[in-house]
């Protein structure tokens, strides 16, 4: 007797980019951007539903990830960027966790960290993001059918850099402070100057390159920040 065939069907996925620049006052732009952040976690219900003007069209799906920046030369502005994955997400529903930031026009720098300030802004970028996977619905073939389950916890990465100026042995004393701060036992604070909130958590990445530009000297880093407990 034959044996029936084996079908295997590979579960089709979909995300949306979503981009966009928001023009605006730093508080307002504090409080948009809290807002982004917030609305991707782990409690996100069946999800939010994408209306997309330009093609008439709307979707049902969970946030991923959402990615925000700032440019050193137009700060009243911010560049968002956002991951959308069509489904029906299968998680529980509550009300999002806002952080209310203020802006700090007092703090002389962009961020501080365990006191240190973070001077000569170069870029600067926050993002926040969930692990979701599409799990496929038997005799549903698309992506809008799936079901998106939370395989990983919140997560938020700051990504700064910056150059240090000044005497040789100014700019060497900063930069080795600054590499001491990763990796540490202890979690440090990170202060914002915008959005303006501190978040707590670890220093995961921190490389520097000494430069020269038309006889001036300089130092150029990167730092990444990774909010939470030590994996």
């Amino acid at each position: 007797m034959d044996s029936p065939p084996l079908v295997h069907t590979e579960t089709r996925t979909r995300t949306e980019p979503i981009r966009g620049t928001v023009v605006d006052s730093r508080q307002n732009l504090a409080d948009y951007v809290d807002q982004l952040e917030a609305a991707v976690g782990e409690f996100q219900g069946g999800g939010y539903t994408y209306e997309d003007d330009i093609q008439n069209t709307s979707l049902q799906g969970i946030l991923e990830s959402v990615q925000w920046s700032i440019d050193p030369g137009n700060v009243d502005s911010i560049a968002y960027e956002a991951t959308f994955q069509v489904g029906r997400g299968v998680m529980e529903a509550r009300a999002t966790n806002r952080r209310n930031p203020t802006y700090n026009a007092s703090m002389p720098v962009m961020l501080r960290l365990d006191g240190e300030d973070l001077p000569g802004m170069r870029s600067y970028e926050v993002q926040k993001s969930i692990g979701v996977e599409p799990k496929g619905v038997f005799d549903r073939s698309t992506a809008e059918n799936n079901d998106i389950i939370v395989e990983e916890g919140e997560q938020t990465v700051v990504v700064f850099e910056g150059t240090l100026t000044g005497s040789a042995s100014t700019r060497e004393a900063k930069d080795d402070t600054l590499r001491a701060l990763s990796p540490t036992s202890q979690p440090v604070t990170l202060e914002t100057k915008f959005p303006g909130y501190s978040l707590d958590g670890f220093v995961t990445d921190y490389t520097s390159r000494q430069r020269s530009d038309m006889g001036t000297e300089r130092h150029d880093y990167r730092i990444q920040f990774t909010e939470g407990d030590k994996a």
